[in-house]
């Protein structure tokens, strides 16, 4: 079941043509409702010019092991994986997840984390 959109309103197409990044959405899934890269890539290929955008934290897809300061980086992995399949061009030329912005406490962390590890 995805989010019911039909009750947003339309906004016309002032400047067709004019480059804009969506600097705010989320991405998530609940057993009520979903808001994944098929929601977005439809929301934003609506007529505007959207040429890339930003995740924001939803504080979904976290980790459920691991150091608890880090499991955060289980979200970070869920919108780099829907960055690649929105960088591999399969699904048009918008950028989705461009960029990621996840709160982090980096001050018990090494600065580079690597994104694969299995902890346990």
């Amino acid at each position: 079941m995805t989010m019911d959109s039909s009750s947003c309103p339309i906004e016309a197409v002032i400047e067709a043509d004019l480059p804009i990044i969506d600097a705010h959405h989320h991405l998530w899934a609940t057993p009520n409702g979903r808001y994944l890269f098929d929601d977005i890539v439809a929301d934003v290929s609506a007529g505007h010019n959207i040429c890339a955008t930003v995740f924001i934290e939803a504080q979904y897809m976290w980790r459920q092991k691991g150091p608890e300061h880090l499991r955060c980086v289980g979200e970070v992995e869920f919108a780099n994986a829907i960055a690649a399949m929105s960088a591999s061009g399969i699904f048009g030329t918008i950028q989705i997840c461009a960029a990621i912005a996840e709160h982090f406490n980096g001050c018990e962390t090494p600065l580079f984390i690597n994104l694969t590890s299995n902890w346990v």
